[in-house]
Order: structure tokens, then sequence, then C-alpha cells
């Protein structure tokens, strides 16, 4: 196994917490259309973005206990991820759509968020996150980053 890449029935300890995600989110109440807010990640390696997120939505929305992502939008990653005393199930979907993620828990309705892609400039991604998070936001992932297009 190369630097980088996982066993998948391994479980990834998550050594730093960071709660410094670039996210947005919704107003509770807001109509919930596809997503719920955004999300832009720093890179596409899951375990270190992943835990970010997590960590960050911690205070909101309780422990996650589940992560559904695409498949091919991320880098290798294990079938599990360790977040302080949380075990965190992650699925890879290959039909999921590229700018998703969906994440569950206990006490914790389905989110779903628009993922911003890393390498975006920071005008458009903000763009991006302010147009999701808007309280009467229903336009797709395809709708929104056409809009915000080139990154």
């Amino acid at each position: 196994m190369t630097s980088g890449q996982f066993d998948h029935r391994a479980t990834a300890r998550a050594f730093t917490e960071r709660t410094d995600a670039r996210v947005s989110l919704k107003p509770a109440g807001a109509t919930k259309g596809f997503f719920d807010g955004g999300w832009w990640p720093r890179s596409r390696e899951p375990v270190a973005e992943f835990s970010t997120l997590i960590s960050s939505l911690a205070e909101r929305f309780g422990p996650v206990d589940r992560i559904g992502y695409s498949r091919g939008s991320w880098d290798t990653a294990p079938d599990r991820l360790l977040v302080g005393q949380n075990t965190v199930r992650l699925q890879g979907f290959r039909g999921m759509n590229a700018h998703t993620i969906v994440l569950i828990g206990p006490n914790l309705r389905r989110v779903t968020l628009l993922v911003v892609p890393a390498h975006a400039a920071a005008d458009p991604a903000n763009t991006a996150l302010d147009t999701v998070a808007a309280a009467d936001c229903v336009a797709d992932a395809a709708l929104i980053l056409t809009a915000i297009s080139p990154f």
C-alpha cells in the first residue's frame, strides 16, 4: 500500500481536530431545496477534510455517525474514521453527485451539503457558499457551480 492509501477495512484516526471548516448553512426553518448548505474543503484528502467538517458541525448538530460521498471526487478513504471518541462510517458511492456530501447522526437529520471544489478560487467559492446557504435557495449543484465558473 502506498502513502495516502488505506486498507478499506481499516479505521483511520483524525490526528488533528480542526474546527475551521469553510462551511455555510441555511438558517433554521429555511426552504430545504437540494441542500442544507455548502462546504469548501481545502483538499481531496478525506481523513483530514471529513474530520474538520465533523468537528465544525458538532456544536450545531451533535455527533455524526455516517458520511456518504462521491467516491470519484475524493482520494482513497477508509471505511471508518475515528474523530475524538466517535467512529464515523464513510461510504463512497459511484452514482452520487460529485458535488454532494451527506451526513447522518443519531440526533442529526440528514444534512446534505454542496461541495465546492477544493481548487476553486476564493471569490467564486464564497459566492457559491453564500448562494447555497440563502434561505430560499432551491438550486441544484450544476446551477450553482455553473453560475460561478470558471473556478
